[in-house]
Order: C-alpha cells, then structure tokens, then sequence
C-alpha cells in the first residue's frame, strides 16, 4: 500500500510519522506501507505559530524548523519537497506534481489531504496582491524579511499595517497582510469589517 500524505504541517508530519510507527505491527492496516509527504516547502517540518518571532533574532527562519526534511526521512518517510500539486485523478488515484519546472505523476493507494490553513485576503484587496505580503507559512516569512533588509540597507525605516488578528499578530508580529506605502508617495487605503486600514 502506498499512502500519500500533501502537506507537511503538523497534521501531515504527524500522520505520516504515527502511520509509519504503526506499519511495524504486521496486523495492522498500515503494515509495510509506502509513505510519501508531498510538500511546497524546501527547509522542513517546522511550527507555524512560531512565524510571530520572525524578527526577534537574525538565524529565526533556522530556529523554528522542528525537523529538517532528511531527519523526516531517516524515519522512512519518502519527502518530495519544492513540489506543488497540480492535478489528482480520483479514478486513476495519481497525482501530478510540478517540481523544479518537471511535471511528473505519482501513483497512490490512500491520499491524505493536509495542506493547512492559507491567510483569508479580503476581497478589495484581491487585484492587488503584489502590493503585500501574507504571512502564513516559512516562504512568506523570509520574503518579509528579505523586503525589510532591503529598506533597512537604505536607511529606511519600515513602516507596516497589519490586517488580521491571528494568533500570530496577537503575538505582537504580522498575521494575515502587510501593506505599505509605495515609494511613489501613494497610500493604500481600505476597510474591512467596519475598520479602516492605511499607512
């Protein structure tokens, strides 16, 4: 039996890692099973709630990974990683997967659907989504921060407005979008459930 497992938070991490602890008993249904976690992700099994330290300290993209994809491995856990699902057919039970520009299938018995959560985007702010940022996984987190060493470089101080009152911005950190003025001078302006938003 092969069990495919999309996503690698803590509900794909942690079924893969409970169906293989239990394949070791020959009874059981998930007894010498094949068990592969396709992911998005490059730099591991890491806590999402974490993301609200993304600026407390200079290596925190390497202090929140909980599991690198290797030690995953080590467990017999096969890990595609940098792959994005971009099919399933049900009947055939094969995915197709997009992973470094090559578009290859891959063959299932069980599919596990374990993607998580995506940060909500209010619809006003749908056409202009290369204008912020979301915060919701690693990748974003490194974007971020990537955009406001940019500024600081050029003895900028950022200046964000936060939407959303997730657990990470609560923590004191950006949860949902960040907007920001552009340096055409223009600013972004909107609401959203009854409060206003602006730079």
């Amino acid at each position: 039996m092969h069990i495919v497992i999309i996503g690698s938070g803590i509900a794909g991490v942690s079924f893969a890692e409970k169906c293989r602890a239990l394949s070791v008993d020959t009874h059981h249904p998930c007894a010498i099973t094949r068990i592969t976690l396709v992911t998005y992700e490059h730099d591991g099994y890491y806590s999402r709630p974490l993301l609200s330290r993304g600026f407390t300290k200079n290596d925190i993209e390497n202090s929140i990974i909980l599991k690198n994809f290797d030690k995953i491995r080590e467990n017999g856990i096969n890990v595609i990683s940098g792959a994005e699902v971009t099919a399933i057919d049900r009947q055939a039970k094969t995915l197709m997967l997009n992973s470094v520009s090559q578009e290859k299938s891959l063959a299932y018995d069980k599919l596990i659907l374990a993607q998580g959560s995506a940060a909500f985007i209010p619809p006003p702010f749908q056409a202009f989504k290369d204008l912020f940022f979301c915060l919701n996984s690693l990748v974003d987190l490194k974007a971020i921060r990537a955009f406001r060493q940019q500024l600081l470089n050029q003895n900028r101080k950022p200046q964000w407005a936060i939407i959303g009152g997730g657990l990470n911005w609560l923590r004191g950190c950006l949860r949902s979008c960040c907007c920001w003025r552009q340096s055409d001078g223009v600013s972004r302006h909107g609401s959203f459930n009854g409060a206003s938003i602006g730079e």
